[in-house]
């Protein structure tokens, strides 16, 4: 299949963008990673809508990943983009994209494939158009950060909150901000809260906003997502051994390498299929069943999760200080 290029079709792709309003644009950056594509966009189009939905792909030669793009159809934007796939989020690189995108919508953001967009509300998680009404431009801030929430590994519908606040701080250092556009231009770095952040732009402190982020369900997604980031920082060669990248000396590599490096090994450890249904929490874990309505692995992680809603403000203030 061939994709529009942003090189050659920069203008037009911004014009689609800029042809129908939305409160939330999402854009999908991927590169051959087909494990969650159809997923991602069957969970996100039931947020926004096809028209508000955009992929942008790094140069994909997956054929699994080309199918789906063929079936999705004409009703999504998706484009290619060259280089180094990072440079995406900073608007400066991308001057017309994200122009179009404040121009076109209330809020924007940029995900990963392994990253689902959900709203908690004190009760259950939704991921549906309803969503949107929780999104309040008259609040203030630059952006609303949105919190990763890790997956227990080999499960989808148990996420890891922890026993204390560190794993969800550290989910909302991490996390993805929803760009109020009004809020625009931006400099620097904007895929994490915390870039955003350091370019002295205040989050708009709303609680509910998470991210589920399916890092551990498939080991062998996630080692080769990673290797492809290795290979787009020139770390190893396409066709490079996993042996021969596990063998290297890392003490010289820069800090994103020595993680995805180490994280690969972490990865191999892990099982491939889905963990049994019946089996009990594990500690620092909570499960969301169909219905969005959560279960606690005890007192313990339902009280973490009560008091990071409630220092919501407070936890802003100190891990996104503008």
């Amino acid at each position: 299949m061939q994709l529009v290029a942003w090189e050659n079709e920069s203008t037009a792709i911004c014009d689609r963008i800029r042809s129908s309003h939305g409160a939330l644009k999402i854009v999908l950056k991927t590169k051959d990673d087909p494990f969650f594509l159809a997923d991602w966009v069957d969970h996100h189009r039931k947020i926004v809508g096809d028209a508000n939905l955009i992929i942008l792909d790094n140069g994909s030669a997956d054929s699994k990943v080309l199918s789906v793009y063929e079936e999705l159809g004409p009703d999504l934007l998706i484009a290619s983009f060259g280089g180094f796939h990072n440079n995406l989020h900073n608007p400066k690189n991308f001057e017309e994209l994200y122009a179009s995108l404040s121009a076109s919508s209330d809020f924007h953001c940029f995900l990963d494939t392994d990253e689902f967009l959900a709203f908690y509300d004190g009760e259950r998680f939704t991921s549906d158009a309803s969503i949107l009404h929780h999104l309040n431009d008259k609040e203030g801030g630059a952006f609303i950060p949105s919190t990763w929430l890790y997956n227990a590994p080999s499960y989808r519908d148990r996420m890891l909150c922890g026993t204390d606040l560190g794993t969800l701080r550290n989910g909302l250092t991490w996390g993805k901000p929803l760009i109020r556009s009004a809020a625009a231009p931006f400099s620097g770095e904007v895929n994490h809260n915390c870039q955003i952040a350091k370019g002295k732009k205040p989050p708009a402190p709303l609680f509910g906003f998470f991210l589920l982020h399916m890092a551990t369900l498939s080991p062998a997604q996630r080692i080769r997502a990673n290797l492809n980031k290795l290979i787009a920082r020139g770390f190893m060669q396409r066709g490079d051994s996993l042996e021969k990248v596990l063998e290297r000396d890392i003490s010289r590599a820069t800090e994103n390498e020595k993680l995805y490096v180490t994280e690969i090994k972490r990865m191999l450890s892990l099982r491939e299929d889905r963990g049994p249904e019946t089996a009990p929490l594990g500690t620092g874990s909570m499960r969301i069943d169909q219905s969005g309505k959560v279960e606690f692995a005890s007192p313990a992680e339902e009280r973490v999760f009560a008091e990071f809603a409630a220092s919501f403000d407070a936890l802003c203030a100190q891990t996104l200080p503008s």
